[in-house]
């Protein structure tokens, strides 16, 4: 759990016998690392606000119920974001083409270097031109690990989608009935992060090509 404020983590804080007043509670508070003055020179870094632990880890697992009975409603947004991706690139030219520009701009700075160390040019006229040279091909670097990732995230789609839609069938008649040791292994093996902000919760989920099967041991 991290705080989507300051980027600290959350950890969970018991009830101190005051603040319960004499009434147990059968939960505690998940609190940002940037409230604790005390961490950081007597200064808070983050006023974030604590989160109850049940509210909580329930909003949690139902978010992940919700992905293991629809594994659809991940993929989707797995699409999403290709067709995002995709849209973004699509003024790109191919991998040909930059590799070809990006390789033409390599030699064009060669040639530079060349001729400054034979002293043909000053030193004044070899660094702008240089700088530009850097600017231009970091920019075409770019593009193609741009494309490059796209071409990653493309292929490994389908086996993504098929891996998860096989998962979620494995464990359906788990997630019904699961205690809190089956629902705590779950969400460790679906859920990257959750994401605490002044006004909402964000859930990332880890979407792996092949997520690790759970320990048939376990208990439902």
């Amino acid at each position: 759990m991290v705080c989507a404020s300051c980027g600290y983590a959350y950890y969970g804080k018991a009830i101190t016998p005051g603040a319960a007043r004499g009434r147990p509670r059968d939960y505690a508070y998940y609190r940002c690392c940037g409230n604790d003055a005390g961490r950081f020179g007597g200064q808070r870094a983050c006023w974030n606000a604590q989160v109850r632990t049940d509210r909580l880890d329930e909003a949690v697992w139902r978010e992940v119920e919700r992905v293991l009975r629809d594994p659809a409603r991940i993929t989707a947004e797995y699409r999403r974001r290709l067709d995002e991706a995709r849209q973004r690139g699509a003024d790109n030219p191919d991998f040909a083409a930059a590799e070809a520009q990006l390789a033409k701009l390599r030699r064009g700075m060669g040639r530079l270097i060349d001729s400054y160390a034979e002293g043909l040019i000053e030193r004044t006229e070899f660094e702008p031109r240089s700088a530009g040279f850097r600017q231009r091909i970091g920019g075409w670097q770019a593009q193609l690990k741009a494309m490059r990732d796209e071409a990653a995230l493309h292929t490994t789609l389908s086996l993504v989608i098929g891996r998860l839609e096989d998962f979620a069938r494995r464990v359906h008649d788990r997630v019904a009935e699961a205690n809190w040791d089956t629902r705590r292994e779950l969400i460790r093996l679906l859920v990257k992060q959750v994401e605490i902000g002044r006004d909402d919760v964000n859930i990332v989920f880890r979407v792996d090509p092949a997520p690790p099967p759970l320990d048939p041991r376990q208990p439902n």
